[in-house]
């Protein structure tokens, strides 16, 4: 098991404790939060960012509990960070879906550039 800090913006708000479970990476999210808002939890690893979810309120906050397969992340993860449900979209990123039959190994020379899974399909984030 491994505990990481979680940010909004460059406050720290919570951690997040990741246990190696098979092939996948548990996550439980602890976060305290402003009340009256919806929170996203967003996880970076060496490969991609992944939308975790929605952070649910609980006694002592808002938490997460949540599995995604370890090869999604690449090597590491880096850092964890939560941002208002309605600043979502305001992420300076352009999305560009791709598709498995293109080659998207240029992705990792492409600078800022992430790979991302929006509604299921492979997207790449670029920097605006």
């Amino acid at each position: 098991m491994k505990e990481y800090t979680v940010f909004l913006s460059d406050r720290a708000v919570g951690d997040v404790c990741v246990t190696k479970e098979g092939l996948y990476y548990r996550f439980q999210c602890h976060c305290d939060l402003p009340d009256n808002k919806i929170f996203r939890i967003f996880a970076q690893g060496s490969k991609q960012r992944i939308d975790l979810g929605i952070l649910a309120p609980d006694k002592a906050g808002y938490a997460l509990i949540k599995k995604v397969p370890i090869k999604q992340f690449g090597e590491e993860l880096l850092s964890f960070q939560v941002c208002p449900q309605d600043q979502k979209k305001s992420i300076a990123y352009n999305s560009v879906v791709i598709y498995q039959d293109r080659p998207f190994d240029y992705i990792r020379k492409l600078p800022g550039a992430l790979l991302n899974i929006e509604n299921g399909s492979y997207c790449v984030l670029l920097q605006k």
